[in-house]
């Protein structure tokens, strides 16, 4: 469920403005910084949201035990959907 996120995302978009100090001469780039985080957190909750990534994040979990959780080496992984 991507309901954080969203709502993290709507947060920035709806008060970008609020995080703008007026004495900064660079304020309208915080401001579009803001909305820019703000469309990417969105597009981040519509990724995960995807269908296809669920079932293979469900089918990973469902086939892992805690020794899958050591680390290994660098590039080494364990993705397979």
């Amino acid at each position: 469920n991507n309901d954080r996120i969203y709502a993290i995302a709507d947060f920035l978009t709806s008060r970008r403005a609020d995080f703008a100090d007026p004495s900064d001469p660079n304020s309208a780039t915080t401001v579009e910084l803001a909305q820019l985080l703000g469309q990417e957190l969105r597009q981040l909750g519509d990724y995960l949201n995807d269908p296809d990534l669920q079932r293979c994040v469900g089918e990973m979990a469902a086939n892992s035990d805690l020794s899958d959780l050591q680390p290994r080496r660098a590039g080494g992984t364990r993705l397979a959907c």
